[in-house]
């Protein structure tokens, strides 16, 4: 056979040095790869992490808000419901009866009635969960009298509102006549604005001092006579507004469930 030219053997070692190179390219290919894959396997983990961490703050944030909230809900529906009249406090006839009763001591020379039927009276509202309507007392009194009226009001009322709110009105009889329509609204017993509630009005009667030897009913016919002089005009004219013989009954119906006496004494601050 011929012998090889330079050329011939030249290009059967470049093809005997290729698989080495090869070798070498798909090693370095190779470590590039795994570099890269360690690489995304970090900013994998590093994007995974954070998002676990920031549901977990998430959640936690989620869950303070959730327990203010169920903490400040019951305040804030009782400041409401307040504000109304119409709350759903709670009520408790036993502990009013407990503080009705120190009250009496503090007012002994009051007739037993006054306390029998203010206790009924108001201890049958506090026990009624929806109340179709307020509950409404008054207190009458002589001239001697005023200074105990006015205070005998003011304690009972107080004594109430530790369940529900309490309003006084004193000397309803001289209110401008047409203003006191307004307790048409108040005082309904199916359209009543405010049902939770107790409304304690007082009329100061010209004679120096109820006599104790008038019954309740005869105690109920001086007071409405004398209210309905002072509030009912002498025309029969009277206007939407106005007050007249009419309304008066509707109005004296309303607020006239229990009329109690009060007679003067000296009453003891504490």
């Amino acid at each position: 056979a011929p012998p090889l030219t330079k050329e011939a053997l030249s290009l059967i070692r470049q093809s005997e040095k290729r698989p080495d190179n090869l070798k070498s390219s798909m090693d370095e290919y190779k470590r590039k790869m795994e570099a890269k894959a360690r690489s995304a396997g970090m900013t994998f983990f590093s994007i995974g992490f954070g998002w676990y961490l920031w549901r977990l703050v998430f959640v936690v944030l989620l869950s303070s808000v959730a327990l203010l909230v169920y903490g400040f809900l019951p305040v804030l529906q009782s400041k409401i419901a307040g504000g109304r009249g119409q709350g759903s406090r709670e009520v408790m006839p036993g502990e009013f009866s407990h503080r009705l009763s120190l009250l009496q001591l503090q007012f002994p020379s009051q007739r037993a009635e006054l306390w029998n039927r203010t206790k009924i009276h108001l201890e049958k509202h506090l026990g009624t969960a929806d109340p179709t309507e307020p509950v409404s007392l008054i207190l009458a009194a002589g001239r001697k009298a005023e200074g105990t009226l006015r205070s005998l009001a003011q304690d009972l009322a107080s004594t109430y509102s530790f369940a529900l709110n309490a309003a006084v009105i004193h000397r309803f009889e001289e209110l401008p006549p047409g203003s006191t329509l307004i307790f048409y609204r108040y005082c309904d017993h199916e359209t009543a604005a405010y049902k939770q509630v107790f409304i304690l009005l007082t009329v100061l009667l010209p004679q120096d001092e109820i006599s104790s030897d008038l019954s309740l009913k005869d105690v109920e016919e001086t007071v409405l006579n004398y209210v309905q002089t002072k509030l009912v005009g002498s025309t029969s004219d009277a206007s939407f507004n106005e007050m007249d013989n009419n309304k008066f009954r509707g109005l004296w119906s309303r607020i006239s469930h229990v009329v109690l006496p009060v007679v003067s004494e000296e009453v003891k601050q504490d």
